[in-house]
């Protein structure tokens, strides 16, 4: 009777991470219209950018020429209008919000979890799960956001790859 419950579960749970996992895709794939939008945005940054180096080049001044500002006024309203502070706001939230889900998919806290769900009120469980990951969070991005005013990216970098490796051995 047991190993039969156990099945059921295992084959509901493959079941709701093959959802999972087409959601996941899914999302992927709809990320990628927006990385092509920006390199749009880059190429044409990258435009103005060339024929106003182009234009000063030519004036020999340095002082840009009448027909230009129009043109760069144009470039930037476009930029601005499209929403791209917005869609990139939403692809962080997106992607941080899967690679938390993965990390968190099956670690000890996830079982943690489920165990006192099975023991506890559920609603209690969400909230305090919610609560102490929130402040987890919290801490690991203002430690993160203040570690990276005084460390080089590539330092910090090096440093994670040699605790992992550490770690491991």
């Amino acid at each position: 009777m047991a190993a039969k419950k156990v099945d059921a579960l295992e084959e509901r749970l493959e079941g709701e991470m093959n959802q999972i996992k087409t959601t996941v895709e899914e999302r992927m794939s709809s990320m990628e219209g927006q990385v092509a939008d920006l390199r749009d945005m880059i190429k044409k940054m990258l435009e103005v950018h060339n024929q106003t180096t182009a234009s000063v080049a030519r004036n020999g001044e340095g002082r840009s020429t009448n027909s230009e500002i129009p043109q760069a006024e144009l470039a930037i309203s476009e930029l601005r209008g499209n929403g791209a502070g917005i869609t990139a706001a939403a692809s962080t939230v997106i992607s941080t919000f899967f690679l938390v889900f993965v990390a968190e998919w099956g670690d000890k806290s996830f079982f943690s979890t489920i165990a006192l769900a099975a023991a506890s009120s559920p609603l209690g469980v969400i909230g305090g799960a919610l609560a102490g990951h929130a402040f987890a969070t919290l801490l690991a991005v203002l430690g993160g956001s203040l570690l990276g005013t005084y460390v080089s990216e590539k330092v910090l970098a090096q440093w994670l790859i040699a605790q992992l490796l550490i770690n491991r051995l």
